[in-house]
């Protein structure tokens, strides 16, 4: 069922970006394309599968993230939002970075999400609740049929019912995304470290990662969930 998922939810991203993906020979992306697949490559020495691929696809959001499979997207926005902080980085206590390294803790903390199979994790109580939703909805919509329910009631019924669902719906994403990220933080880090032991190209990018948190906590004070995922990788640290 989950090759299902994982297969639609690629097409649906293919569909999605199919006027905007950016082909390998472009005349401005194709040396960050080769750059990223050549560490992609690295990474997946280290890492449980080696079905990973990366597609560009052309958005002012930085955004990267992964639908499950081994599929991974970036925006030319997280390209550009690479190029800045690697040409205006400070010195945080932890080091200067160059963009490959950053480019590799983004595509560690996506192999991560999907080693830990954080989609389906995700996707199971979704479905559950749905499913719920609909038999309930189904059976409200039995005892209307038959009148021990007027449809005036029916229609209450199923309002309060569809709004205890979006709560719950709300709740279960909310808890499980930032519990997540968390896991792909520690994930990336983990397998980065891994890596920098032997290659010369990740040497050093697991400590990008604390260089974030410091770059982010400079331009803003870091929420709850930021803070907590900072707290678990310096436990991992040390």
């Amino acid at each position: 069922m989950f090759r299902l998922i994982n297969s639609a939810s690629y097409n649906a991203q293919q569909l999605y970006w199919r006027n905007d993906i950016v082909p390998e020979n472009d005349a401005i992306y194709s040396s960050y394309i080769k750059n990223i697949n050549t560490i992609l490559n690295e990474l997946k020495n280290y890492s449980s599968s080696k079905n990973y691929t990366v597609t560009i696809v052309r958005s002012p959001n930085p955004y990267a993230y992964t639908v499950g499979g081994g599929k991974i997207w970036i925006t030319t926005g997280m390209i550009k939002y690479f190029e800045a902080m690697a040409q205006n980085q400070e010195d945080y206590g932890i080091g200067q970075f160059s963009q490959d390294a950053k480019i590799a803790t983004t595509l560690a903390h996506e192999i991560a999400h999907n080693e830990k199979g954080h989609l389906h994790h995700m996707l199971t109580p979704i479905l559950l609740t749905l499913a719920l939703f609909t038999l309930k909805a189904c059976a409200l919509g039995v005892l209307c049929v038959y009148r021990f329910v007027s449809l005036p009631a029916f229609i209450l019924g199923l309002s309060l019912l569809a709004c205890l669902t979006l709560g719950v719906l709300l709740f279960l994403v909310f808890r499980r995304e930032n519990q997540d990220e968390i896991e792909a933080e520690c994930g990336a880090f983990e397998l980065l470290k891994k890596a920098s032991k032997d290659s010369t190209l990740l040497k050093g990018a697991e400590q990008v990662i604390f260089w974030e948190y410091a770059f982010m906590a400079s331009l803003h004070p870091l929420n709850p969930q930021e803070i907590e995922r900072l707290s678990a990788l310096q436990k991992m640290r040390n």
